[in-house]
Protein backbone atom coordinates (compact mmCIF):
# COMPACT_ATOMS: atom_id res chain seq x y z
CA UNK A 1 0.00 0.00 0.00
CA UNK A 2 1.24 3.47 -0.83
CA UNK A 3 0.51 6.58 1.14
CA UNK A 4 0.58 9.98 -0.53
CA UNK A 5 1.28 13.08 1.49
CA UNK A 6 1.04 16.50 -0.07
CA UNK A 7 4.28 18.48 -0.01
CA UNK A 8 2.53 21.26 1.91
CA UNK A 9 1.52 18.82 4.67
CA UNK A 10 5.02 17.38 4.96
CA UNK A 11 6.49 20.88 4.95
CA UNK A 12 4.18 21.94 7.80
CA UNK A 13 5.23 18.91 9.88
CA UNK A 14 8.93 19.67 9.31
CA UNK A 15 8.55 23.39 10.01
CA UNK A 16 6.61 22.73 13.23
CA UNK A 17 9.36 20.37 14.43
CA UNK A 18 12.11 22.85 13.53
CA UNK A 19 10.29 25.56 15.47
CA UNK A 20 10.03 23.22 18.49
CA UNK A 21 13.82 22.86 18.27
CA UNK A 22 14.26 26.65 18.23
CA UNK A 23 15.00 26.97 14.50
CA UNK A 24 13.50 29.93 12.68
CA UNK A 25 12.37 29.19 9.12
CA UNK A 26 12.57 32.16 6.76
CA UNK A 27 10.66 32.55 3.50
CA UNK A 28 11.53 34.61 0.42
CA UNK A 29 15.26 34.06 0.95
CA UNK A 30 17.40 33.23 -2.09
CA UNK A 31 20.96 31.93 -2.23
CA UNK A 32 22.84 34.20 -4.65
CA UNK A 33 26.44 33.35 -3.79
CA UNK A 34 28.46 30.44 -2.49
CA UNK A 35 32.13 30.19 -1.63
CA UNK A 36 33.84 27.17 -0.08
CA UNK A 37 37.38 27.55 1.18
CA UNK A 38 38.53 23.98 0.43
CA UNK A 39 42.09 24.56 1.66
CA UNK A 40 40.94 25.75 5.08
CA UNK A 41 38.34 22.99 5.33
CA UNK A 42 40.85 20.24 4.48
CA UNK A 43 43.52 21.66 6.79
CA UNK A 44 41.02 22.04 9.62
CA UNK A 45 41.92 25.74 9.87
CA UNK A 46 38.38 27.04 9.66
CA UNK A 47 35.38 26.00 11.68
CA UNK A 48 33.12 27.68 9.10
CA UNK A 49 34.70 27.26 5.64
CA UNK A 50 31.45 27.93 3.73
CA UNK A 51 30.25 31.46 2.98
CA UNK A 52 26.73 31.82 1.61
CA UNK A 53 25.32 35.08 0.27
CA UNK A 54 21.58 35.43 0.82
CA UNK A 55 19.20 37.89 -0.79
CA UNK A 56 15.94 38.73 0.95
CA UNK A 57 13.36 41.48 1.12
CA UNK A 58 14.49 44.37 3.32
CA UNK A 59 12.19 45.59 6.07
CA UNK A 60 12.26 49.08 4.58
CA UNK A 61 11.51 47.81 1.08
CA UNK A 62 13.90 46.74 -1.63
CA UNK A 63 16.34 43.86 -1.18
CA UNK A 64 19.08 43.24 1.35
CA UNK A 65 21.95 40.78 1.28
CA UNK A 66 23.38 38.83 4.17
CA UNK A 67 26.57 36.78 4.46
CA UNK A 68 26.29 33.55 6.45
CA UNK A 69 29.31 31.48 7.50
CA UNK A 70 28.59 27.79 7.84
CA UNK A 71 30.18 24.48 8.64
CA UNK A 72 27.66 22.53 6.51
CA UNK A 73 25.35 23.26 3.60
CA UNK A 74 22.40 21.16 2.47
CA UNK A 75 21.35 21.74 -1.12
CA UNK A 76 17.61 21.27 -0.65
CA UNK A 77 16.54 24.17 -2.83
CA UNK A 78 14.73 22.22 -5.56
CA UNK A 79 15.26 20.99 -9.10
CA UNK A 80 16.68 24.33 -10.24
CA UNK A 81 19.03 24.45 -7.25
CA UNK A 82 21.59 27.28 -7.29
CA UNK A 83 23.73 25.33 -4.83
CA UNK A 84 23.67 22.09 -6.84
CA UNK A 85 24.56 23.94 -10.05
CA UNK A 86 27.35 25.93 -8.35
CA UNK A 87 28.86 22.68 -7.04
CA UNK A 88 28.40 20.98 -10.46
CA UNK A 89 26.26 18.21 -8.97
CA UNK A 90 24.07 16.64 -11.68
CA UNK A 91 20.32 16.44 -11.21
CA UNK A 92 19.39 12.79 -11.43
CA UNK A 93 15.68 12.64 -11.94
CA UNK A 94 12.90 14.10 -14.01
CA UNK A 95 12.97 17.86 -14.37
CA UNK A 96 9.84 18.80 -16.24
CA UNK A 97 9.86 22.49 -16.97
CA UNK A 98 6.26 23.30 -16.19
CA UNK A 99 4.33 25.19 -13.58
CA UNK A 100 1.92 23.24 -11.42
CA UNK A 101 -0.08 23.73 -8.30
CA UNK A 102 -2.31 21.93 -5.83
CA UNK A 103 -5.77 22.91 -4.79
CA UNK A 104 -7.47 21.43 -1.74
CA UNK A 105 -11.24 21.49 -2.12
CA UNK A 106 -13.95 20.46 0.30
CA UNK A 107 -17.40 19.87 -1.10
CA UNK A 108 -20.28 17.49 -1.51
CA UNK A 109 -20.36 15.09 -4.44
CA UNK A 110 -23.43 13.50 -5.97
CA UNK A 111 -21.72 10.14 -6.47
CA UNK A 112 -20.72 7.64 -3.78
CA UNK A 113 -17.40 7.91 -1.98
CA UNK A 114 -15.01 5.53 -3.77
CA UNK A 115 -13.65 4.37 -0.41
CA UNK A 116 -17.05 2.87 0.44
CA UNK A 117 -16.87 0.69 -2.69
CA UNK A 118 -13.70 -1.11 -1.60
Amino acid sequence: MYTFMAQSDLENILINRLEQLGVRVERSVTVVGLDINDAEAEAGQSTYPITITLSKPARTGGVSTELVQSRYLIAADGARSFVRKKLAIPFEGVNNEYISGNIDVAGQLKHPDARSLM
